[in-house]
């Protein structure tokens, strides 16, 4: 049965206007497909033809955008009632074809049954592209076709009204989740935090937060994380400092993300003493910081006159094997300019062109800029000399300080 199917298949692949009558579209230069028909070829010499060779051949079709050929291949594989009937990778293949061509309303229209995997995979594509109208379309023909979503399917829209800018809409389809039977889970709540928090809206967020515990649902770790974001980016430290011993008070640790958000607070509102402690702690964990982290203890630092303790933490992150970026590298060499440090500005100036960072005209603009708005002519001055000393060009913004 199988390798009838197949024999039918390689039959169909070969003829006239298929694969080897494309002008040599497939053939000789190779292809997808063209690498995919050797491969089936090979199998069905070998007598073992099996869903998975199939699949192959699928997905060398779609790959050159002829996911027509490759439906007419589905169809001989569900009509042979042999051993090799579609699985959900077949139809997936399939349907993320059409979807790929922009063909979708035509392999709807066609004779194929994706099951509520294949469904979600369109659906989560089209949110993922911002269309949610069209996956609310495919959400409709899903329940016509007696194939009933799933959470995951709900959670794909949710989560692209929220990427889309139409949280109200999210609203309203998770009141429908509800009444389809459908109860949202913690994924759900969390991509409507997540736009909340984003766009400054912490208190509704909260709002949405205690409902979702008062359903009984466990916050993880990421909706803890969104949160407490949100709060540091309002710089509303007693809330996050509420919601942080809570997030402890239920057995929850905070991971490499929530001490980094941490520290970014405490920085941001230069508070030293506590963004140094929370790093403190975060390696005590075993948590390594990440260049970002890095990033910021050694701008607050720098900001607050530490600039030794800055170049500690600079050298302790290189010799961590972490690359500190041009944003680092201004915040050091700012700061040794208005401690008149000049030979270690010049050497951090030099390292990175080792480490072929760009020194742009842009770069020293930036760092004479804020020398001169704070009346500082004089290490001005000495930056011009430095920048023309290492070869890079003044420009007329540079000459007009």
């Amino acid at each position: 049965m199988a390798r009838r199917a197949a024999s039918r298949a390689a039959g169909a692949l070969r003829s006239e206007g298929s694969i080897q009558g494309r002008g040599g579209r497939a053939g000789g230069s190779g292809g997808g497909a063209e690498d995919a028909r050797h491969v089936f070829d090979e199998l069905l010499r070998r007598g073992i033809p099996d869903v998975f060779s199939y699949n192959i051949l699928l997905n060398g079709l779609c790959d050159e955008n002829r996911s027509q050929e490759a439906l007419e291949l589905l169809h001989i594989m569900a009509d042979d009632g042999g051993d090799c009937p579609p699985d959900v990778v077949s139809y997936s293949t399939v349907i993320n074809g059409f979807f790929k061509e922009g063909d979708l309303d035509k392999m709807l229209d066609q004779r194929i049954s994706p099951n509520v995997v294949t469904y979600n995979s369109i659906i989560a594509a089209l949110c993922k592209a911002q269309t949610v109208d069209k996956a609310m379309e495919v959400l409709t023909t899903m329940v016509k076709s007696g194939v009933m979503p799933d959470c995951m399917t709900y959670n794909s829209i949710v989560h692209g009204f929220c990427s889309s800018g139409q949280p109200k809409e999210a609203i309203v389809f998770l009141k429908k989740m509800r009444s389809d039977g459908v109860e949202p889970d913690v994924v759900t709540y969390n991509s409507l935090m997540d736009y909340l928090c984003k766009n400054g809206r912490c208190t509704e967020a909260r709002k949405i937060f205690d409902s979702m515990t008062k359903r009984g649902l466990k916050p993880d770790i990421t909706t803890y994380g969104t949160l407490l974001q949100g709060y540091a980016t309002k710089g509303a430290l007693v809330e996050m400092h509420g919601l942080l011993d809570l997030m402890v008070r239920n057995g929850i640790h905070p991971n490499h993300y929530v001490f980094s958000i941490l520290v970014c607070a405490y920085a941001k509102q230069e508070k030293v003493e506590e963004a140094m402690l929370v790093f403190s702690k975060m390696r005590q964990q075993g948590l390594n910081p990440n260049a970002v982290t890095y990033g910021t203890v050694i701008d607050v630092l720098c900001k607050s006159g530490r600039v030794e303790d800055a170049m500690l933490y600079f050298e302790q992150m290189i010799d961590e094997g972490l690359r500190p970026d041009s944003i680092v590298y201004n915040s050091l060499i700012h700061s040794l300019c208005i401690f008149d440090k000049w030979e270690k500005a010049e050497e951090l100036f030099l390292e990175m062109l080792d480490r072929g960072i760009c020194l742009s005209t842009i770069f020293f603009n930036s760092i004479i800029d804020s020398h001169c708005k704070e009346g500082r002519v004089i290490e001005s001055g000495k930056l011009f000399d430095l920048m023309v000393r290492i070869g890079v060009k003044p420009d007329i913004i540079t000459l007009g300080r």
